[in-house]
């Protein structure tokens, strides 16, 4: 559940940033931070698989 959660998120944020012509700075840093800190919420997880990909993820940003 919660790995489908991350998916999508990355995934809306793409598809979200892809679809704009001219990407504001405030609305690019404000995508980029939020998928940050799900990622850092989700480190912090009791589900060791979600959070063992959380962090592989937050290393490759």
């Amino acid at each position: 559940m919660a790995l489908k959660f991350i998916q999508k998120r990355i995934l809306d944020t793409t598809l979200k940033l892809s679809g704009i012509l001219y990407v504001i700075g405030n609305t690019y840093m404000k995508e980029i931070y939020g998928v940050g800190m799900l990622l850092s919420k989700r480190c912090a997880s009791d589900d060791v698989s979600v959070s063992l990909m959380a962090s592989r993820m937050k290393r490759k940003a």
